[in-house]
């Protein structure tokens, strides 16, 4: 089954990009990129406005205090 691809231009850090290639000579680094995103989906469940919430009812609480 073929798999729907995006093409998509990254601003990445230049010393992890360096580094990356001196571990894995002929990388793919478009490859660890999306193994590292498709991990970061099954453990992520909350949305950044969902994160921005919990954060200010926990300032909101400590505020309180």
């Amino acid at each position: 089954m073929a798999r729907d691809t995006v093409r998509k231009s990254l601003d990445l850090n230049k010393e992890n990009v360096d580094w990356y290639y001196e571990m894995f000579p002929g990388g793919s680094l478009s490859g660890i990129l999306d193994q590292l995103l498709q991990s970061y989906r099954e453990v992520v469940d909350v949305s950044p406005k969902d994160y921005a919430k919990i954060a200010a009812e926990q300032l909101a609480d400590q505020l309180r205090k």
